[in-house]
């Protein structure tokens, strides 16, 4: 049976779920007190994000004609928002559910009092060896080649040969289905652990904790939602919210066990 805990304070700080002999692990990171996630700098971790997540280029974008000018947080860019510059108010809801079918749904909605721009994202970061796994608990447990993961290979053996981490965007084959849409799969066959995603978003960042404090256990993020920079992109999805509408976000997370004779698992995305 898989456990869910958050807090009031956004974030979710710790999912079990069961291995293929019913040993329970939590396996997402997460601290036990909300005083930590004030107080220790661990970068979003299990945080639902907005008001625009992902990056905005150089920091500004205009609607209407008019400028709108936001805190550089990353280098010259925008990076998963904050409170500056953007126009308007935004009334967002983030529900978490948890099924008897060993599924984590979360779902955001948000409406705006003016035109303004919109990505919301979960920003949990997973390892299905269990957070407390170790270094070699990345390695073993995720895999894909460094831009085509609808290929079955060890993420370590893309990073050794030449794409050290991930941070990068993924489009999602939607067909123009407007619903949920499969995203990714990833299998850790030492303890037969499955995670399905999936989304109504075009888009998926696969993060690998780039930028973690060190003494942070290894995990990763697939993070549904729009494309980067959509705000300066006429032809990506548009990431404009305007008065009276409803944003909706929907993503799925569907846990599962199974044998594997293989010895180290894979990714299969979309």
């Amino acid at each position: 049976m898989v456990t869910l805990t958050v807090e009031d304070f956004g974030t979710h700080n710790e999912q079990t779920v069961p291995d293929q002999n019913g040993v329970t692990s939590d396996i997402v990171l997460g601290f036990d007190d909300l005083d930590s996630y004030v107080s220790r700098n661990v970068p979003y971790l299990g945080a639902a994000v907005g008001r625009c997540a992902n990056r905005i280029g150089g920091a500004t974008f205009d609607i209407d004609g008019k400028s709108h000018w936001l805190i550089k947080n990353i280098g010259e860019d925008h990076l998963h928002g904050g409170t500056e510059g953007y126009p308007g108010d935004l009334l967002t809801n983030v529900t978490y559910d948890v099924t008897e079918e060993n599924t984590f749904l979360m779902n955001f909605t948000a409406s705006a009092s003016k035109k303004t721009v919109v990505n919301l994202t979960n920003h949990s970061y997973f390892n299905l060896a269990g957070h407390d796994a170790g270094s070699e608990g990345l390695y073993d447990h995720v895999g894909g080649t460094a831009f085509d993961l609808r290929s079955a290979t060890k993420l370590g053996d893309a990073m050794n040969k030449g794409h050290a981490l991930f941070d990068d965007n993924f489009c999602v084959s939607t067909y123009g289905n407007k619903g949920l849409n499969f995203v990714s799969r990833v299998i850790h066959p030492p303890s037969g652990r499955t995670l399905e995603l999936y989304s109504n978003q075009p888009g998926v960042q696969l993060y690998t904790g780039n930028f973690l404090p060190e003494a942070s256990e290894p995990a990763l993020i697939g993070k549904s939602g729009n494309y980067p920079d959509a705000v300066h992109h006429a032809n990506f999805p548009s990431a404009v919210l305007r008065p009276g509408d409803v944003y909706k976000h929907d993503v799925v997370y569907k846990f599962g066990v199974e044998k594997c004779q293989e010895t180290h698992p894979h990714v299969v995305s979309a």
